[in-house]
Order: structure tokens, then C-alpha cells, then sequence
């Protein structure tokens, strides 16, 4: 498609050169953005909890760390051009 059939050397489109890389190392990559993911959803969690909310005055008053709520759900999305 952007490059003659059989040419020798890379692909390189507009300065942008097409490469890949072992699964192992793609699935370690999704690892790695999932658990950072996870650790910044938690550490919020943790400040929300514990009453650690920045320039909120009495956040960590016990009325108010009694009535923080953390609730979670999950909805599916339709994502333009899948089907």
C-alpha cells in the first residue's frame, strides 16, 4: 500500500517507519498501564476515604469520613466504527 511490492529496507511513511515488537512485550506493556491505572484509581480512593481531600476544611472530621462513598459500575459504550 505505501510501499512497491518486494522493496528492500523499511516502511517508512512521511518519516513515521512501521515496526513491531514480540507479544510478550506488548502484553508486559498492557500489564504495566493496567496496574498504574489500578494504583491511581486506589490512591484516590485511599484520600477520599481517609479524608486527605485538598482544601476541603474538616475533611478528615469523623462525620465526614463516615459518609464517604465510593461506588462502582460498569456500562458498555458504543465505540463509532466497531460493530
Amino acid at each position: 500500500m505505501f510501499m512497491p511490492k518486494n522493496a528492500p529496507g523499511e516502511i517508512n511513511v512521511e518519516g513515521l517507519v512501521l515496526m513491531m515488537r514480540p507479544v510478550e512485550m506488548t502484553m508486559k506493556a498492557e500489564r504495566a498501564a493496567k496496574l498504574k491505572a489500578y494504583n491511581q484509581v486506589a490512591l484516590k480512593e485511599h484520600a477520599l476515604r481517609s479524608g486527605d481531600i485538598p482544601g476541603v476544611a474538616e475533611a478528615r472530621h469523623p462525620s465526614a469520613t463516615g459518609t464517604n462513598r465510593i461506588t462502582k459500575s460498569m456500562e458498555r459504550i458504543d465505540v463509532p466504527g466497531e460493530n
